[in-house]
């Protein structure tokens, strides 16, 4: 049975493994550009402007600049928690 897992950079909480098996690979979502829209109360807000989530964590992989080693994940953001 999947173990939960939970992103200390988005809070989001998912399985290490989909139900055929297979890895999962977590990748934080985007946030609302704070700049754009300071303050949901004013008029104007809107939520489709986004920026990339600071220290985001992203687990898909990469090929490892060295030769003979395992891919590499993409960004470790501020790791995970089981749950």
């Amino acid at each position: 049975m999947p173990g939960l897992i939970k992103c200390n950079s988005c809070g989001g909480t998912y399985p290490d493994k989909q139900h055929a098996g297979c890895d999962y690979f977590h990748a934080c979502g985007p946030i609302p550009n704070p700049a754009y829209q300071p303050n949901p109360a004013l008029p104007n807000f809107d939520l489709q402007q986004y920026i990339e989530r600071p220290n985001k964590r992203d687990e898909n992989l990469l090929p490892n600049p060295t030769p003979g080693l395992p891919p590499v994940m993409v960004n470790a953001g501020t790791g995970v928690t089981p749950v």
